[in-house]
């Protein structure tokens, strides 16, 4: 996000260039994965999230608590090597390995490995497969709070006064076959 806020500051108006800005940051209902309100990317640079966040339109937020359900197993990992003798899956082989058992120390009795910009990839390309609820979204930039962000999803709220949609779900099964497919193409 460093880049747009470079842009966004030198005054050059990309909101009409870009058509739909995605981004995979942001904790909303459950901890984060940095501290106990924060995710890793708006942990970052909760400045920069902050302003593409009021200075964007068409904003798709794919949050964690989105995307810690986009496991991708070992199982799924050979199903690809089934489909193709690309010499690269052994290398994703590897690396989803590696992967996999981080994430086992970090969250005991998981099967697999969340791939976080995977899926906001897969939502860009099939926004239709996630659902999702347009609300104002503020990201805290300092102090203890800094890289959390905070929206109203209480059934009074209103929708954002601009276009920023934070999916709450996707289609598992359909994300799964999609990495499949492509992965193994």
């Amino acid at each position: 996000m460093g880049i747009i806020l470079r842009l966004l500051i030198l005054g050059e108006n990309i909101s009409d260039v870009i058509k739909e800005f995605y981004i995979m940051g942001g904790a909303f209902l459950v901890p984060g994965n940095v501290t106990s309100s924060a995710e890793a990317n708006f942990y970052g640079d909760p400045v920069a999230s902050q302003v593409v966040v009021t200075n964007m339109d068409n904003i798709y937020i794919v949050p964690l608590n989105v995307t810690n359900k986009a496991i991708v197993t070992m199982e799924h990992i050979n199903m690809i090597r089934k489909l193709t003798d690309n010499p690269l899956i052994q290398i994703m082989d590897e690396a989803m390995e590696y992967y996999i058992e981080a994430y086992k120390k970090l969250i005991p009795g998981i099967n697999g490995a969340p791939l976080h910009d995977v899926l906001t990839l897969f939502l860009m390309v099939n926004p239709e497969m996630g659902s999702s609820i347009r609300r104002d979204v503020k990201i805290l930039t300092a102090a203890e709070g800094r890289g959390t962000s905070i929206a109203d999803f209480r059934v009074s709220s209103k929708p954002a006064e601009k276009n920023i949609n934070i999916y709450l779900d996707f289609n598992y099964q359909g994300f799964i076959e999609d990495f499949i497919q492509v992965m193994s193409s």
